[in-house]
């Protein structure tokens, strides 16, 4: 069963994993352009200060949980979170993949120039993993006409954040195929295993972030934030 919350202003879903493709049918049957945001600390603490980012997050259609530190915080707030009740960006691409083969929907894919996974390994994880997809990736920048000819069901983002959700907002409702947009950040870099993903007990556990920090020690300022400043922001606004 799905919950409903509100963490730092900001109404987040919590979804059950038996949830999970009942909600992607529901959005892609919804009769508009879908437009899910998975949140993390980060956003929210990027949505203190930047407004458009912000309305963007409140406007979406559906905004999911994608960190541990989110489900932590609301548990103190006094929700009934689990860190079952998460849907972080890999596992809803994932889920949005299976399904739009077993559907025959087609799948636009929108990579950053300096991506560290190249379109070939992308193509080709995608022939492995999903045979029967239909897909196109694009690299930034990219004009609208390309995304028109080609008349996607789905559009992945991968731009990072808050430039993939501010693209959705912009764009999604010029693509009349459009059923459903997700901005998935690093996803692909995870899927097709350019950087490896934390072991299952520390993804269990919500510890994803130290292994990120072991692989990429650059990452320690974004890692602050969401472990540090997250916390403190809201707990002092209260």
């Amino acid at each position: 069963m799905s919950e409903h919350i509100t963490i730092a202003d900001m109404p987040l879903t919590l979804i059950d994993p038996q949830e999970r493709e009942r909600c992607i049918e529901s959005a892609l049957h919804s009769g508009k352009p879908f437009h899910i945001v998975t949140v993390n600390p980060e956003f929210l603490v990027e949505a203190r200060s930047n407004r458009e980012f912000a309305d963007i997050l409140r406007r979406a259609d559906l905004a999911t949980v994608d960190g541990a530190g989110i489900i932590f915080v609301a548990k103190l707030l006094g929700y009934h979170a689990r860190l079952s009740q998460r849907f972080p960006g890999v596992a809803l691409t994932e889920s949005i993949l299976e399904h739009a083969e077993s559907h025959g929907e087609s799948v636009g894919v929108i990579m950053r120039h300096d991506s560290i996974t190249t379109d070939d390994v992308l193509r080709q994880t995608f022939r492995l993993r999903y045979p029967r997809l239909s897909f196109t990736i694009f690299r930034e920048p990219i004009s609208p006409s390309q995304l028109y000819a080609t008349k996607p069901d789905i559009l992945l983002v991968a731009l990072g954040s808050p430039v993939q959700e501010l693209w959705i907002q912009h764009h999604r409702k010029h693509l009349p195929s459009l059923k459903l947009a997700v901005g998935v950040g690093g996803t692909f870099e995870f899927i097709s295993g350019t950087i490896k993903r934390a072991p299952v007990l520390l993804r269990a556990i919500g510890l994803e972030w130290v292994w990120r920090l072991m692989l990429e020690p650059k990452r320690i300022r974004r890692i602050v934030r969401a472990v540090v400043i997250f916390p403190i922001m809201v707990f002092t606004k209260r």
